[in-house]
C-alpha cells in the first residue's frame, strides 16, 4: 500500500538525519565496550539512558544475575538498563495497563579495548569498526527511529531493554529479559541485518561449550615421566569434540579458545578449551550435549598415565571435565510472528526496497524472547558484514534506509496493535 502522509513525513524526517545518526555512530563506537570494560559499559549506557528519560522514560538499572553455568568474567557482572515509557506501567494486580512494544539490544561488543581494532573509520560509503554493526549501528537507529515517533508525537507505548553480556550468552541478563516478554505485545531486535538486508525468521540455537584438563606438573627434563600431560589430554578431548560437529544436520562444536600450561620445560598440570555450540532444535541439541558430556568419563581422559605413587589426588589423572550450558534454544519462525513480519515486509515494499527473510547461524537475544512466547522481529539493525572480524563494517548509505524501515514498522506494528496516532 501507499505511504500515508504522515508516514511519508516520518521516513523524510529520518532521511534528514543521517549526519545525526553518523555522529552518534562514530562517537557510541569509539566507546570501548568489549570484555566487560567496566567505564565504557557505563559511559555508553548513561548515554542511552538520559537519551530514553528525555522521551518520557522511567530509568531502572537491574543488577545482573550470578549464574554459575555463565562463562568467567573479568570484573564485576554488568547490570542491565530497562527504560520504560510513558504508558508502559504495571498494575498493582501485576497485569499490564497495556501491553507495550519492547526494544532490545545490546552494549557490548567481542572486541579487546586494548587491541588494534578500536575506532571508527570511515572508508568511502562504509565504516568500520569494533560493533560498528553488532549492534551500535542498531542502537544508532533505535534512537533515531524513536525520537522521530516521539517528536511527530506517534511513539507507541515502549520498553527498551539494553544489556551488557549478549555476546558472552545473556546468562547474566535472561532472567529479565524472560520477564520483560511476558509483559509485552512485540519486541523488536536491532541486530544487524544479513549483508543482502534480509531479515532473520529462524536462528540456530547456541550454548557455551568449556572443555578442562587435569594432570600432573614435572620438570620436562629431569622428571618427565612422572609429568602427566593435561595438554595431550585435552588435545584427544578437543579432537573427539570437533566430530560431534554435523553442520548439515544442525550441529556445530566450536572452540575457540585454548589455554594451558606455565612454562615450555614445565609438563602442565592443566588445560582448557573454550567455545560455542549450535544447534536446529531441540533434538539436535540433546544429541550435542550427550555426546560432549560423554568426553567426562567420570573424570578421566583416554590415554595411559604416565608416572605412580603420587597419592590419592591423583588418582584418575589425566582428568578431563566437561561443562555445557545450553541457554538459547533454536529461534523459529512462528504463527504468532507472521502477522508482524507481513507488516515489516510491506512496509520494506512501501518504500521501494523489498526484502527477503532468511536463516542463520547466529544466535540473539531475540531467540530468548521469541521462546519466552513473545513475538520477535529480528534482525532490524543495520546493513553490514564481516562480524566479529577486525574489518566488521556498516554501509553508511543505507543507514537512513534502515532508520526508516524500523520506525515505520513500529509505527503499523502499534497501529495494528491499537497503540499509534497519526
Amino acid at each position: 500500500m501507499a505511504l500515508s502522509e504522515f508516514e511519508r513525513r516520518l521516513v523524510e524526517r529520518l532521511a534528514a538525519a543521517r549526519a545525526s545518526i553518523e555522529r552518534d555512530l562514530e562517537a557510541w563506537v569509539n566507546i570501548p565496550t568489549g570484555w566487560n570494560h567496566g567505564w565504557g559499559l557505563d559511559e555508553l549506557r548513561a548515554i542511552l539512558r538520559r537519551r530514553l528519560e528525555a522521551l518520557g522514560g522511567r530509568a531502572e538499572l537491574r543488577p545482573g544475575v550470578d549464574d554459575p553455568e555463565a562463562p568467567k568474567w573479568k570484573g564485576s557482572i554488568p547490570p542491565t538498563l530497562v527504560v520504560r515509557g510513558p504508558g508502559a506501567g504495571v498494575s498493582t494486580d501485576a497485569a499490564m495497563t497495556i501491553k507495550p512494544l519492547l526494544f532490545s539490544g545490546h552494549l557490548d561488543t567481542v572486541f579487546d579495548p586494548d587491541g588494534d581494532f578500536r575506532s571508527f573509520v570511515r572508508q568511502g560509503d562504509r565504516a568500520v569498526g569494533p560493533g560498528v554493526s553488532d549492534m551500535k549501528g542498531g542502537l544508532a537507529i533505535l534512537m533515531a527511529s524513536l525520537e522521530a515517533l516521539h517528536a511527530l508525537e506517534s511513539l507507541p507505548p515502549w520498553t527498551v531493554v539494553l544489556n551488557s553480556d549478549e555476546e558472552r550468552g545473556s546468562f547474566h541478563s535472561i532472567a529479565d529479559l524472560r520477564s520483560l516478554a511476558r509483559e509485552h505485545s512485540v519486541a523488536f531486535v536491532v541486530e544487524p541485518a544479513l549483508p543482502d538486508g534480509s531479515l532473520v525468521v529462524e536462528r540456530l540455537g547456541s550454548g557455551q561449550l568449556e572443555i578442562r584438563a587435569t594432570g600432573r606438573a614435572a620438570h620436562a627434563g629431569r622428571d618427565f615421566t612422572n609429568g602427566i600431560s593435561a595438554i595431550d589430554a585435552l588435545a584427544r578431548a578437543v579432537l573427539e569434540a570437533s566430530r560431534v560437529s554435523d553442520p548439515a544436520n544442525g550441529r556445530i562444536v566450536n572452540l575457540g579458545v585454548i589455554r594451558g600450561g606455565e612454562a615450555a620445560n614445565i609438563v602442565p598440570a592443566f588445560a582448557s578449551a573454550s567455545g560455542t555450540v549450535r544447534f536446529r532444535d531441540r533434538k539436535s541439541a540433546e544429541a550435542i550435549a550427550s555426546a560432549l558430556r560423554a568426553l567426562d568419563r567420570g573424570g578421566k581422559a583416554d590415554g595411559a598415565t604416565r608416572g605412580g605413587g603420587h597419592g590419592s589426588q591423583d588418582a584418575g589423572l589425566p582428568r578431563i571435565e566437561v561443562r555445557l550450558a545450553l541457554n538459547r534454544p533454536a529461534k523459529r519462525r512462528t504463527t504468532a510472528l507472521e502477522p508482524y513480519l507481513e507488516i515489516c515486509l510491506g512496509a520494506a515494499k512501501d518504500l521501494g526496497r523489498p526484502l527477503t527473510t532468511a536463516s542463520t547461524g547466529g544466535s540473539s537475544d531475540g531467540n530468548i524472547l521469541e521462546d519466552a512466547g513473545l513475538p520477535t522481529l529480528d534482525s532490524l539493525g543495520v546493513r553490514g558484514g564481516n562480524l566479529h572480524r577486525t574489518d566488521e563494517f556498516v554501509e553508511l548509505s543505507t543507514l537512513t534506509d534502515r532508520a526508516g524501515l524500523l520506525a515505520l514498522t513500529i509505527f503499523r506494528v502499534g497501529k495494528r496493535l491499537g497503540l499509534s496516532n497519526d
